[in-house]
């Protein structure tokens, strides 16, 4: 088949077909190269994203209250606490939300999704400098990962993007073997592996890391220690410790809508 992966530019050649919203066709294409797998010509885009967040993700919740605790404690102990983040394609605005309450000026921006739970604290210009921004299951989502990643450093002068999506080693999985696919929903596009992301730093001179689920790319040196510490199954510092430290943002951003 004559194609180019989306990451690297390498030929692709065709892992499996599977069936998306129950009714279209779809090929899946392996590169060897980088161990990027993607869909070809996923033309049912427009009727999978008639909803941004599928009914079918129930993990939504979960997957946010775990990443708030994991970026919390790399924020505190990278000491960049009273700086401003962004959410990217931050969705319902949940963890923006989280985030505040913990103490973080953190901002939502989403031109796909209603802004639910973090109403007020949209980004703008007006905010300032951006230190870091996060991308929670988003990348899996995008025809153009590379673009995605240098957008996000170019646009918003970022110095680091903590990122979150499924990894998979070797072959690409079986069809039924792997549920994110999401094959009924139709909205996964592009599947990773470390070394595609790994493809994705060497191309953009970014530094690359990756523990516990979360991916980060940085500017800097990333300190291996601290993504440990704050990226493992029960982070420290806990929550609750940092939000002390900080502040929580409920109270203070309840009063500054009302006062708006």
């Amino acid at each position: 088949m004559d194609r180019s992966c989306a990451i690297c530019g390498a030929g692709l050649a065709r892992a499996f077909e599977a069936t998306i919203l129950k009714k279209y066709r779809a090929s899946y294409l392996f590169c060897q190269a980088c161990g990027y797998l993607q869909v070809a010509d996923p033309s049912w885009l427009e009727e999978a994203y008639k909803e941004a967040v599928a009914p079918a993700d129930t993990g939504l919740v979960f997957r946010n209250v775990l990443a708030a605790g994991k970026l919390s404690a790399y924020l505190f102990l990278n000491g960049l606490g009273k700086r401003n983040f962004l959410d990217l394609a931050g969705g319902t605005g949940l963890l923006v939300r989280l985030m505040r309450d913990n103490g973080f000026n953190y901002y939502w921006q989403d031109p796909h999704c209603a802004n639910i739970h973090a109403r007020g604290f949209e980004y703008s210009e007006s905010v300032g400098a951006v230190e870091l921004a996060t991308a929670m299951e988003v990348l899996e989502h995008v025809a153009d990962p590379v673009g995605f990643v240098r957008n996000a450093f170019s646009t918003h002068g970022i110095q680091s993007l903590i990122l979150s999506t499924e990894l998979f080693e070797g072959s690409p999985p079986a069809p039924q073997s792997w549920d994110y696919y999401a094959h009924e929903t139709g909205q996964h596009i592009g599947f990773f592996q470390r070394r595609t992301l790994l493809a994705i730093a060497d191309m953009l001179n970014l530094h690359f890391a990756s523990f516990g689920g979360l991916h980060v790319y940085s500017r800097k040196r990333i300190g291996r220690l601290g993504l440990m510490l704050a990226f493992c199954r029960f982070p420290f510092p806990p929550e609750i410790v940092i939000r002390r430290y900080y502040g929580s943002k409920m109270i203070p951003d309840s009063r500054e809508l009302v006062r708006r």
